[in-house]
């Protein structure tokens, strides 16, 4: 299990960046499937980072705590965050309890699932490509909570029917 404790915001910066957990992988999956289990304790963010290709050029899906319920998938570009979709429906992490976050990646979409505790994925966010980034490493992040992470699995779209589920 990975365990990331976030920076605090203060009232006169509330843009401060995440605390980022780069995964040194010798796989990426920048075409396939992640799944990964997370349980976070306070009202911030968890964030998959995908297509990470450094701290101001990548993809982050968020999954804010129980206060905020939404979920956004953001690029980065050059620093600048630009959100891409959001979702305010069946989003938000329970404090304290296990969830699912997985993402599903083509050349033609992102598609992001997530479930709580026991439940079966749904899928929340379907976003068609821009011009996605084609390379890049997978990361962790956390803003204003502390997080622990684990059971990641990742399939390439070539290997997808052992999880049918999310096809």
């Amino acid at each position: 299990m990975v365990i990331i404790q976030s920076n605090s915001v203060s009232s006169s910066n509330p843009e401060k960046p995440p605390t980022i957990l780069e995964l040194n992988l010798d796989k990426v999956c920048n075409h396939g499937i992640i799944e990964i289990e997370f349980l976070a304790r306070g009202d911030g963010y968890v964030a998959l980072l995908i297509m990470y290709l450094n701290q101001n050029n990548h993809y982050a899906i968020e999954i804010y705590g129980h206060k905020k319920k939404q979920c956004l998938l953001r690029k980065v570009i050059d620093g600048k965050y630009n959100v891409l979709e959001k979702n305010v429906e069946g989003c938000g992490y329970i404090k304290d309890v296990w969830h699912t976050l997985a993402v599903k990646m083509t050349d033609k979409s992102i598609d992001v699932y997530f479930a709580q505790s026991g439940a079966g994925l749904i899928n929340i966010i379907t976003f068609k490509n821009d011009e996605p980034y084609k390379d890049g490493k997978v990361g962790l992040a956390t803003f204003e909570t502390i997080a622990g992470f684990t059971n990641m699995k990742m399939f390439p779209l070539d290997d997808a029917d052992m999880m049918p589920s999310l096809l």
